[in-house]
C-alpha cells in the first residue's frame, strides 16, 4: 500500500502574498504572517520567484536572515527551530514544498504573469 503524501495547509494570506510577490509591496502583509509562514514564503520564492525582479526584491530584502537559515539548513550548516518545524512538518530536509496547501487542497499557484497581476491591481482599486 503506498504511504499518503504529507500536507501542510497554509493560510490564504501566504497564497496571496506568495502569487503577487512580483507585483507590489507587501511588506506590511508579510510582517502579519506568523513566523512558520513566514519561513514558507521566503523558501517559496526563493525558488519560484525571479530574484532579479526588483519589487520582488525589495520584498524578500528584511528578510535575508530567514533565507540565509534555510540555505544553512540545506548545506547541513545548522538550523534553528522553525527550521526543525519545517522539516518536521514536510518530512524532508530539504523542506519539501511540494506539500503545501491551500484551503480548498490545491496545490500551490504560480507566480503571477502580467495579465493576473494586472487584473488583480484592477480588483484593489474597485
Amino acid at each position: 500500500m503506498e504511504e499518503e503524501k504529507k500536507k501542510l495547509l497554509v493560510s490564504d494570506s501566504l497564497i496571496e502574498i506568495y502569487k503577487y510577490l512580483n507585483a507590489v509591496d507587501m511588506s506590511e502583509r508579510i510582517n502579519q504572517l506568523s513566523e512558520l509562514e513566514k519561513y514558507i514564503l521566503i523558501a517559496l520564492s526563493l525558488d519560484n520567484h525571479d530574484i532579479k525582479n526588483v519589487i520582488v526584491r525589495e520584498n524578500l530584502l528584511p528578510y535575508k536572515e530567514i533565507g540565509q537559515a534555510i540555505y544553512d539548513a540545506m548545506e547541513e550548516l545548522g538550523t534553528n527551530e522553525i527550521i526543525e518545524q519545517l522539516i518536521e512538518l514536510t518530512g524532508d530536509k530539504y523542506i519539501d514544498l511540494s506539500v503545501l496547501v491551500d484551503s480548498d487542497v490545491d496545490v500551490m499557484p504560480e507566480p503571477a504573469n502580467q495579465s493576473e497581476i494586472r487584473d488583480w491591481r484592477l480588483k484593489l482599486l474597485d
